[in-house]
């Protein structure tokens, strides 16, 4: 009776069912990330949207190390460092590198996500309902979510003019992902079952590629301004959470006060287009949320171009996005063990992420910079890893 029930099966408060699910998911998808939901609740229209836009929208679109390193300049016939401090790491700087030059990065970030939206994911509660003319049936089950990311990025930046450097990202991501599900079925004729389903799968390859313009407008009075612009393609694999499935556009500002101590900050907006990741109630595309995106900080230089150490806050605000709503109890049911049973829920509303990011960039010789940092979640909205470790390698020609 399971799999009969949970072919008409709705999710109480999770909102309306993905309907394109049924199509992705009995096809060439079927052991795709994107169907493992499907997969272990025995279902091909799976109504889990909020699960679905936030593991589209934040592992698609993981954050890679911004590829700042030694800027040269040149001063009275010779070159020499632009600014006191190896620049910020997630921060877009506002120097450009010079006409003419390359500045060559590689990153490695390393995701273990714990929870959404402040519930644990190891932990998550959902009561499914089935009703008919003679019976109706409740499943009660507590759910586990393990979701792993590690990111291998290759970033470049080349100077057209003194003020203008265009750059490039291509991220390749390693995404590991599993489901559990625990339940107890309960009947209003009063019969019991128990079951357990476990599915489980991996993915590797190209995330979206970012490429990017800027343009410094300023550089006066140890101010510095430059406006820049982001485009996201669509080159990774959404349907294992590889990509996002569509476009992005981010304007941008980026602004640094030059010093030995010097703060910068950046605030954007994020436009997206349509993708599957944000289904309609009709199994048609939505549009990706999109998300106001801000950074402020501070570098400090403790050796001179040779060390320096940097704090962060890294901010997005998203904008009417599908999130999960803390578990209550479900009160739908005269079944004691139901209506006392807890159900997360679903809304569409804004939410914003906050982070701390700790870190530092040695230059041991040359122009070759070392980049460790430490990202620390702020804040429980959305998908979150606890701690995030990063290191990178730059180079500048």
């Amino acid at each position: 009776m399971l799999k009969r029930i949970f072919l008409a099966i709705l999710v109480f408060g999770l909102g309306h069912a993905a309907v394109c699910n049924a199509q992705l998911c009995v096809t060439s998808h079927t052991t795709d990330l994107y169907c493992l939901i499907p997969a272990a609740f025995h279902t091909r229209a799976a109504p889990f949207n909020a699960f679905y836009t936030p593991f589209g929208t934040e592992l698609s679109q993981l954050p890679t190390a911004k590829p700042a390193g030694l800027v040269l300049a040149f001063d009275r016939g010779r070159l020499v460092p632009a600014n006191e401090t190896l620049g910020a790491i997630f921060s877009e700087r506002a120097e450009t590198i010079g006409r003419g030059r390359l500045l060559l990065s590689f990153g490695y970030q390393r995701f273990r996500f714990g929870s959404i939206d402040g519930t644990d994911l190891k932990h998550i509660p959902i009561v499914l309902t089935f009703n008919s003319q003679d019976v109706s049936v409740y499943t009660v089950t507590n759910n586990r979510f393990d979701i792993k990311a590690d990111q291998y990025s290759g970033l470049a930046v080349y100077g057209l003019t003194k003020n203008i450097d265009v750059s490039a990202a291509i991220p390749f991501e390693r995404i590991v992902m599993s489901v559990g599900v625990n339940g107890t079925e309960y009947s209003t004729q009063g019969s019991t079952a128990t079951f357990v389903e476990y599915a489980a799968g991996s993915a590797s390859g190209i995330s979206d590629a970012v490429f990017g313009i800027k343009w410094k407008v300023l550089d006066a009075f140890r101010i510095r301004l430059a406006p820049g612009v982001d485009v996201r393609v669509p080159s990774g694999d959404e349907i294992n959470f590889l990509g996002s499935g569509t476009v992005g556009v981010k304007p941008y500002l980026a602004a640094s006060v030059k010093g030995w101590i010097s703060a910068h900050g950046n605030i954007g907006y994020q436009w997206n287009d349509d993708s599957i990741l944000n289904p309609s109630s009709q199994g048609t595309k939505q549009q990706l949320p999109t998300n106001l995106s801000y950074t402020a900080g501070v570098n400090a230089d403790l050796i001179r171009n040779r060390l320096t150490v940097i704090l962060d806050l890294l901010g997005q605000h998203f904008i009417d996005a599908p999130r999960l709503t803390q578990a209550t109890p479900f009160n739908g049911s005269a079944i004691p063990a139901v209506s006392s049973a807890l159900s997360v829920g679903h809304e569409i509303s804004g939410y914003t992420v906050n982070n701390i990011a700790v870190g530092a960039k040695a230059r041991p010789f040359g122009k070759m910079v070392l980049t460790g940092n430490i990202t620390i979640k702020a804040n429980s909205a959305g998908l979150r890893s606890t701690v995030v470790p990063m290191v990178g390698l730059t180079y500048s020609f």
